[in-house]
């Protein structure tokens, strides 16, 4: 199925609001305070969950520094590459994905919420300075060998601070309020994926008409 109208092209501001948004709450004195607690997110601390969002928002970093596909490549449109991130089971938290989350996000919190706010800063001020719109269009192959744009890669990014951000507020009770991009590449990327997993029928029916929808068909992770 094709992604042609998968996501809005906010880009670049999308992801630098979406992490602005992010790193206020990372920086929050109450996710200090919470910081080895648990999250609203079964199994994961709060330390943890930061240190997710930090590692999500770092591999656009990786991407930058990442040669480009040629143009032969075999490309996917960004639902279905993001639809890897959607559990088959959502209350599975011992496959791979889930639990190497942990893992790599226990590692990050490990360092203290001192010492990954100021990761969060400096990546940041990187992406700020080498991050523009010749990037978005150039390919980067992504784990499966096969291709995205660079831009599509960006909105994937962008969807997880904004997801996970809002874990975040949630779990040290505080509001998060990324800016209007942000929020609609997020809406876009989510659409995409659930458009490929279930096809656009399926989605017609489970907007308009849910009581003859098949059970989570609009669940996007």
């Amino acid at each position: 199925m094709a992604d042609a109208h998968d996501a809005p092209r906010a880009g670049i501001g999308a992801l630098h609001d979406a992490l602005d948004a992010v790193i206020l709450l990372v920086a929050d004195d109450a996710t200090a305070v919470a910081w080895d607690g648990p999250s609203v997110l079964p199994e994961l601390t709060v330390g943890a969950l930061c240190g997710h969002l930090y590692l999500a928002a770092r591999r656009t970093r990786h991407r930058l520094d990442q040669a480009a596909a040629p143009r032969t490549s075999s490309v996917m449109g960004v639902g279905e590459y993001y639809v890897a991130a959607r559990l088959a089971d959502d209350g599975d938290l011992s496959a791979p994905r889930p639990a190497q989350v942990r893992e790599d996000g226990g590692h990050v919190a490990a360092r203290g919420h001192a010492v990954v706010v100021d990761r969060f800063r400096a990546l940041r001020a990187v992406l700020l300075d080498r991050l523009t719109a010749g990037e978005l269009g150039r390919l980067v192959v992504v784990e499966t060998g096969r291709a995205v744009s660079f831009g599509d890669f960006l909105d994937t990014r962008t969807t997880e601070l904004v997801v996970h951000g809002d874990d975040l507020a949630s779990s040290i009770g505080r509001a998060t309020a990324p800016g209007p991009d942000a929020l609609a590449v997020a809406i876009g990327v989510l659409l995409a994926v659930v458009r490929h997993q279930s096809g656009d029928a399926a989605v017609v029916r489970a907007l308009a008409r849910p009581g003859r929808a098949a059970p989570g068909v609009l669940r996007a992770l």
